[in-house]
């Protein structure tokens, strides 16, 4: 009978040790998910920092004049026929994709145009931003959240949660694109998405975007982005997004890269 209470008090006393082990991996579950909550609710309730303004008085290259009212609004080196009209209703739809699918606290938009998405995005409570190289195009934008700012020159100095670019790196040099894609990276704190226009082998001309410079696929891009920013691409969110509705709508399922430093 000695020997049968000593086991059952072993028994017990394992039962209790498992039992307070359990508990304590509990506890430490729900610290580590009560400090995500707290962080994410501290990063909403912070206000963004701005976007320092450019001194003025700068210049830009003479690639920025290409940019100008007729490149958006009808003009014979652009596909656009009216971005004022067309542009508002991919932007939005872009803007509930991002919002839906990442979540962010803030975003920045290099190559935002008349800043329809960044717009959009501020309208679903989230500190959005945005630069174009267009004088024409951040002055009818007419936000003091959008920038005129050359990513391939400047050093962007802020950091954001999500920082995207459609349609953008290909109007950057071979020489400066590297530059500019680690800007980017640098600038973003958690996810990278970038859409540029992607041709097959020997293209060196797009008669529809004449002021296209890069004329590379998939491949070249997609190890170009995980060559600069030193990490592979995330399969999950580039899915994810290049599945969306918006990218399925309007031709760009296939374009879709995502890296993040999750």
């Amino acid at each position: 009978m000695l020997s049968v209470q000593s086991g059952l008090v072993r028994a017990l006393g394992i039962l209790d040790a498992n039992v307070d082990a359990r508990f304590e991996r509990m506890e430490n579950q729900l610290s580590r998910l009560q400090s995500s909550v707290e962080r994410t609710q501290e990063s909403r309730a912070a206000p963004a920092e701005q976007p320092t303004r450019p001194p003025a008085g700068r210049t830009f290259g003479d690639a920025a004049a290409a940019y100008d009212e007729a490149y958006f609004e009808g003009g014979l080196n652009s596909h656009y026929a009216s971005y004022r009209q067309d542009g508002v209703a991919p932007c939005r739809e872009l803007a509930r994709a991002i919002f839906e699918l990442f979540q962010p606290t803030s975003t920045l938009e290099a190559g935002c145009a008349l800043g329809f998405t960044v717009k959009a995005l501020r309208e679903l409570d989230v500190a959005a931003f945005g630069y174009d190289i267009s004088e024409w195009a951040v002055r009818e934008a007419n936000s003091p959240f959008i920038l005129r700012f050359d990513i391939s020159q400047e050093t962007i100095s802020e950091k954001f949660d999500l920082v995207f670019a459609y349609d953008v790196l290909q109007h950057i040099s071979l020489e400066e694109v590297e530059f500019a894609l680690r800007n980017l990276w640098n600038a973003c704190s958690r996810y990278l998405v970038v859409v540029p226009a992607m041709y097959p082998a020997g293209a060196n001309a797009d008669p529809r975007e004449s002021t296209n410079r890069i004329f590379r696929d998939r491949e070249w891009w997609k190890s170009l982005i995980e060559t600069t920013c030193e990490t592979a691409l995330d399969p999950l969110a580039t899915t994810a997004l290049d599945r969306a509705e918006h990218s399925m709508k309007y031709n760009y399922t296939g374009r879709v890269l995502v890296a993040s430093k999750r």
